[in-house]
């Protein structure tokens, strides 16, 4: 080959690289559709059969991407992961309705599923969690479905008698959300854990607040079934 050739081949192997790396950074993203036509997008970290779909709170209007480090810190342990945009999201301002949003949890799940995910956990923070817990029923009924991860929020209606893995995570300092997260807790039917931190704030705050002992929680639910006691 010659010198220019080589050159040019190996530009074009650096450019391919750059894109990888960027991908494997910042995540590729995906275009999902909900059930009922709503268009939403989402960004996708690592591979391999165990998965967790990432729902993000109201105010963290870049949607998937509030997810970007926490998603390639598990994805380096072996857990592919989508966070979710939904709908309306990303965006300048917090999103007026949450209606719909369980479409939208439930439509991620179905993307890694036909991605090839047999075990698929679900971690909802704030308004991703009312959104995940509102999703619950037609999640236990698939099979791919191995729990839901439940940070800073809490269930309207008893979700007593379904079937799947529970992690609720909150801190006491979140007054508001306390009380009833630790309700919702008592009502489900187990497997369950709860962590209560003292300290920490809301939603994704924990992310910031206790991330080692929050990700490594999150990991050993994910794989192993493993989370601490109430």
């Amino acid at each position: 080959m010659r010198p220019r050739a080589m050159r040019l081949a190996l530009c074009v192997a650096v450019a391919h690289g750059l894109v990888w790396a960027g991908e494997a950074q910042q995540g590729q993203r995906v275009e999902m559709k909900a059930s009922d036509g709503t268009a939403i997008t989402g960004k996708l970290w690592g591979t391999g059969p165990t998965a967790l779909v990432l729902c993000h709170g109201r105010a963290y209007t870049t949607g998937a991407d509030s997810f970007a480090d926490e998603a390639r810190w598990l994805a380096a342990k072996g857990i592919r992961c989508l966070a979710l945009s939904f709908r309306g999201y990303p965006g300048d301002r917090p999103a007026a309705s949450m209606a719909g949003q369980d479409l939208d949890v439930l439509a991620a799940f179905d993307h890694l599923a036909g991605l090839g995910a047999k075990r698929i956990t679900v971690l909802g923070s704030s308004m991703g969690g009312f959104a995940a817990l509102k999703a619950f029923r037609a999640l236990s009924e698939k099979p791919q479905f191995a729990g839901i991860v439940v940070l800073s929020a809490f269930s309207q209606e008893s979700i007593r008698g379904l079937g799947g893995r529970k992690l609720f995570v909150v801190a006491e300092d979140d007054r508001r959300l306390y009380p009833n997260l630790l309700r919702t807790f008592i009502q489900a039917t187990g497997p369950k854990h709860c962590i209560a931190f003292r300290k920490g704030g809301h939603g994704q705050q924990l992310f910031k607040t206790h991330r080692e002992e929050l990700l490594e929680q999150i990991r050993a639910f994910e794989t192993t079934g493993a989370g601490a006691e109430p």
